[in-house]
């Protein structure tokens, strides 16, 4: 078996925007957009986001590419919508976005820089795609395990490494679909498109 290439030159791998843009993008309000782009950079400071930094001293703008976006769109839901404050969960998130593992790419196949592009453009082609964060306690010694997976959710269901003493706790699935199609829309000249 053939390994094939990984690409780093399509539309979601190309820089976009700056942090208050990415968001004005994507037909956020002045407010929204100002709340949006303070939670990326919160997320880039953490080492959440692959954005690229411009400019010196004391003028710096992180770019962002259209998986950074949509890294942190993600992100951001986990943390506001879902309520999820737990530092190993945004982590694991973030990992999920940005690696491939033996769970999203067992056969090592993956023709795309990052899982979060896949996605991307597997939504775009009207794929389900979901961000699954499982999080599971021992039963034996009360530690907790988190670990996320980006996958096609028509596809292979991703494997399970947690040792059989920790126990299902909470797992959160995120549609990413209705979450990052305004961003498909908007790399795609399509701004707000849903």
């Amino acid at each position: 078996m053939t390994t094939k290439s990984i690409v780093n030159n399509n539309k979601y791998s190309s820089p976009v925007a700056r942090g208050l843009e990415s968001h004005r993008l994507l037909g956020y309000s002045h407010d929204d957009a100002e709340k949006g782009s303070a939670r990326f950079r919160t997320f880039n400071r953490d080492g959440l986001l692959h954005s690229h930094v411009i400019g010196d001293g004391a003028v710096k703008h992180a770019v962002y590419r259209g998986c950074d976006i949509a890294a942190g769109l993600i992100l951001s839901a986990l943390n506001s919508d879902a309520g999820a404050q737990g530092r190993d969960v945004i982590r694991a998130a973030s990992l999920a976005c940005y690696g491939w593992t033996e769970f999203t790419d067992p056969d090592r196949t993956a023709t795309v820089m990052h899982p979060i592009i896949a996605a991307l453009e597997g939504i775009e082609r009207g794929e389900l795609w979901v961000l699954r964060v499982d999080v599971r306690k021992s039963d034996q010694t009360g530690k907790v395990a988190v670990r996320a997976v980006l996958y096609d959710g028509e596809g292979r269901l991703p494997g399970n490494d947690f040792q059989p003493d920790y126990l299902p706790h909470v797992t959160m699935l995120v549609h990413l679909g209705p979450l990052l199609m305004p961003l498909v829309g908007a790399v795609n000249g399509r701004i707000g498109a849903n």
